[in-house]
This record gives structure tokens, C-alpha cells and sequence, in this order.
């Protein structure tokens, strides 16, 4: 927050992972594997709740924007296909699934996406907010005891990292 000058410009963006949308025809393997990947994230709605943060950080919120990422391929350098690379390891580096179980869950995404059937849709919110010259107090806020006074928390992670001048992204 103190990186930027009254007036300074943030853009932060981030998935909101409950608008994930992705075709199995093994319903139930499919929601073990995005289960799995649910907690590797600290907050799966970040976007739904960053503007209301950034106004109790002293930002006026100027834009929040919806980019839609669709897929009905699987291409080798796409977000789906990093996608399955990651949720495959880390479901079995947790334990939630076994090497033969998430290997099945990506061969079938590829199976899927040979036979033309392959489907993910996902949406990546900006937020577009600038910093006011004189922030309003949000009533009754209080710095957590032994926090710094120039970083919020919220639900157990830094917001504006004001060391860093970025925007935290649990997700990312």
C-alpha cells in the first residue's frame, strides 16, 4: 500500500476457482481430483472478496473484470494442460489419490480431448483500483496486535503486502 502514491494505480487478478467448470465422465474421480487441488488454495474466492479489502486498505475500486478461459482442446502449452500436470502430482504428493488413479484421471483427459469431448471453463478476475489520497477508516477495524499498521490481514493472509507493493494471490 505505501509502494503506490496517492493515486497510484493496482491491478491484481486472480481465479475464483468455484466458477471451475470441467467435463469427466467419471464424476466422482474427477471431484476427488479438484477436492485434492481445493487445499492447495488459501482462499478459492479471492475475487469475491478483494474489493471490499482493497476499500478497507484506502482503495477505490475501479473495475472488477471477468477473463473467461474456455477450452475445448487440449493443447500442450495451454492452461489445462499445466492444469493436469499439477493437480495430477499434487493429489498424490497429499495423499488424496493414488499414481495409478491420477494417471487414469489424466490419460482420460486426454482420451476425452482425442475424441473431441474435452471441455474446461474457468474465470481470472481483474481488479482495477486506485490508491485515495486519504484512505477512510472502516469502522471498527483495528491492526491485528503485532502487525505492522501498514499490512491488512483477512482471513489468515496478507492482502497488501506493502514490503513487496503487491497484491497477495493465495492461488497463484
Amino acid at each position: 500500500h505505501k509502494a503506490l502514491k496517492p493515486g497510484g494505480r493496482l491491478v491484481a487478478g486472480d481465479i475464483h476457482w468455484d466458477t471451475l467448470a470441467w467435463h469427466s465422465d467419471n464424476t466422482r474421480r474427477m471431484e476427488r481430483m479438484l477436492e485434492a487441488w481445493s487445499r492447495h488454495m488459501a482462499v478459492r474466492d479471492l475475487p469475491a472478496k478483494l474489493p471490499a479489502e482493497l476499500r478497507s486498505c484506502g482503495f477505490e475500486v475501479q473495475q472488477m473484470q471477468p477473463v473467461t478461459v474456455c477450452n475445448t482442446a487440449l493443447r500442450p502449452d495451454g492452461l489445462a494442460a499445466m492444469m493436469i500436470q499439477l493437480i495430477r502430482a499434487f493429489a498424490v504428493d497429499i495423499g488424496a489419490t493414488d499414481a495409478d488413479d491420477a494417471a487414469a484421471w489424466a490419460r482420460e483427459q486426454q482420451e476425452l480431448a482425442a475424441e473431441g469431448r474435452f471441455f474446461l471453463s474457468l474465470t481470472h478476475f481483474v481488479c482495477t483500483a486506485r490508491k485515495q489520497s486519504r484512505p477512510e477508516p472502516q469502522a471498527g477495524f483495528r491492526h491485528p496486535p503485532g502487525r505492522r499498521r501498514n499490512m491488512h490481514h483477512k482471513g489468515g493472509f496478507p492482502i497488501v503486502n506493502a514490503g513487496k507493493g503487491h497484491i497477495a494471490s493465495p492461488s497463484a
